[in-house]
């Protein structure tokens, strides 16, 4: 196994120590127990394809991508075409950089969350991204539906984040340890009918990150179908049958440009599906 393959199983929660997830900078002693959970492992043929895309930027540098939702982002086991990765080898050029299978890959968001995304064309602007978002320098605010109000009409989620003790295909923000997870929150709008419209902003990018603190606050996101619960009002569920996925949308992406230095901002309106739920909502 090289360092590459080990770094990436510790950075997707698959290598526990005494239960917990490891950190890469962690040394192992003597006396500890490790758990490490082996992926399918699959032969994958990076393929081009003529796939819907909505490109919004392109340079020789950088390219941002208003992801449709239930396109998966990059190849992997039970998805080995039709990605997002796929869809740009073929209407761009140059992605040649970084790993094998997520070529210019910075960042990612869910299967059936949409939104902007950018992927990294340069090894120079794949370090330069990188380091930004590490850095937690990017501006990045996604918009949501949630089935509840929340408590507060805004607040930060500070928690750490982690696989589900029990669930391993989930995460959570309730485990007692893991890596640091923050989100933003204002509501925007509240329903008669029930349910609320906020407004979030990543300080942190982990997996599931926004429906993993809405749905261990009490106002998952709606059509949420491994975070989410059936809603109580009769609105909500009528809104919510005619979901296809959940309401999670990633509405604003901003940067420094790698080679240019200038400042960039994107910004996506919402989906007809969820501006449908919305206008649904708003009726009452």
């Amino acid at each position: 196994m090289t360092r590459a393959q080990a770094r990436r199983l510790i950075d997707d929660r698959l290598v526990l120590v005494h239960g917990a997830a490891g950190k890469p900078s962690y040394r192992i002693k003597v006396g500890d127990k490790v758990e490490v959970e082996f992926p399918d492992v699959k032969e994958t043929e990076l393929l081009a394809e003529n796939l819907p895309l909505k490109i919004v930027y392109e340079d020789e540098h950088v390219v941002v991508v208003d992801k449709a939702a239930q396109m998966v982002v990059h190849p992997a086991p039970g998805h080995p075409t039709g990605t997002l990765i796929n869809a740009l080898l073929y209407h761009c050029e140059g992605f040649t950089v970084g790993d094998e299978i997520r070529p210019g890959l910075v960042h990612r968001i869910d299967k059936e969350t949409s939104g902007l995304l950018v992927v990294a064309k340069t090894h120079e602007a794949l370090l330069d991204l990188t380091s930004q978002f590490k850095a937690h320098s990017t501006e990045r605010e996604y918009i949501g539906l949630c089935s509840v109000r929340p408590r507060k009409p805004e607040g930060t989620y500070d928690t750490f984040h982690g696989r589900h003790p029990r669930d391993r295909k989930r995460y959570s923000s309730l485990v007692k340890s893991g890596k640091n997870a923050v989100t933003r929150y204002v509501t925007e709008e509240t329903f008669v009918g029930g349910g609320a419209m906020l407004r979030f902003r990543l300080e942190t990018g982990r997996t599931h990150q926004i429906r993993v603190h809405c749905a261990d606050n009490g106002h998952p996101i709606l059509a949420d179908k491994v975070y989410g619960k059936k809603p109580k009002s009769e609105v909500l569920k009528n809104v919510e049958s005619r979901l296809t996925r959940h309401c999670l949308h990633a509405a604003t992406l901003g940067f420094i440009h790698p080679h240019t230095r200038l400042e960039m901002q994107f910004s996506s309106e919402l989906p007809t599906e969820i501006a449908a739920a919305l206008h649904s909502l708003r009726e009452g």
